[in-house]
């Protein structure tokens, strides 16, 4: 239990500035999904080295860039299936789900019920693939453990 509860406190463990770069850095995602993913990066790999340790400063640098590219790429490919399904399953729904006469109305709520119907599985296989992955990655610095699914398969079930 303590494992977890140190898992949980890590990111306060910077102090306010760190914790509110990153905040702000979260509540701008679609501009900084790139640094991001490299920073969670740069703090699994932190944490790996000192586990009691606080985590990393804010630097813009290339490694970081490098790493939330290939994280970035590694979630993008395994999201492209489920993004490729969403409209010609929402056109399987389209007038079906609710029928308004309106035919905006008709595709949103077709696009909805599609989003609905991908979401779990897509949420499940990016929390099965992507944590191991992404940790693999951040202690080996190889991009191509980002991609190997047998590795993180087999480290979910160990």
């Amino acid at each position: 239990m303590n494992r977890v509860a140190a898992a949980f406190s890590y990111p306060f463990r910077a102090g306010p500035g760190r914790w509110l770069m990153g905040s702000l850095l979260v509540l701008a995602w679609p501009l900084a999904f790139i640094p991001l993913l490299g920073y969670a990066t740069a703090a699994v790999r932190a944490s790996a080295g000192d586990p009691s340790g606080p985590p990393p400063a804010w630097r813009l640098e290339a490694r970081l860039l490098r790493d939330g590219a290939w994280t970035a790429l590694a979630v993008v490919l395994f999201s492209a299936p489920f993004a490729a399904a969403w409209w010609p399953l929402s056109s399987a729904f389209f007038g079906r789900v609710a029928s308004t006469g309106e035919p905006l109305l008709d595709r949103l709520y077709a696009l909805l019920a599609a989003g609905l119907l991908l979401a779990l599985p897509w949420g499940m296989l990016l929390l099965v693939l992507m944590p191991p992955a992404s940790a693999r990655f951040a202690i080996r610095g190889r991009p191509r453990d980002l991609f190997d699914v047998v590795a993180s398969l087999r480290a979910v079930r160990d």
